[in-house]
């Protein structure tokens, strides 16, 4: 996505969309199962107020993590991203052309921008 040619607002656009991009595939794995994908939990140590040094106690902890709002933010982040492309294309397009080495050979200078 990333050209040498293009003008700095394009390359913060282009930056922002990999950004999005990363996030998005972040989503995806931890949606998909894995919950290391986007979480932690250290606890530490745990100990009864009551326990003198030395002693040892178990304690069962249940806990309870719900990632209920990454199903809308990948909602959301996916929108950013299709908008971000788009900006992308939109303001390449309305680049000067590039000078023609006259082969017709040329790549499409946006097919690394697939919108469909």
């Amino acid at each position: 996505m990333w050209r040498e040619t293009d003008p700095s607002g394009i390359k913060l656009l282009v930056e922002q969309a990999c950004r999005v991009a990363d996030r998005l595939e972040t989503l995806d794995r931890t949606l998909r199962g894995d919950a290391g994908a986007m979480m932690s939990l250290g606890l530490g140590r745990i100990l009864a107020g009551e326990t003198p040094p030395g002693d040892r106690k178990a304690f069962y902890i249940e806990l309870t993590l719900k990632v209920d709002a990454a199903v809308s933010e990948e909602r959301q982040q996916a929108k950013l991203f299709a908008s971000l492309l788009a900006d992308i294309a939109r303001q390449r397009a309305q680049l000067p052309p590039s000078p023609s080495n006259g082969s017709d050979d040329e790549p499409d200078p946006d097919a690394d921008l697939d919108l469909d």
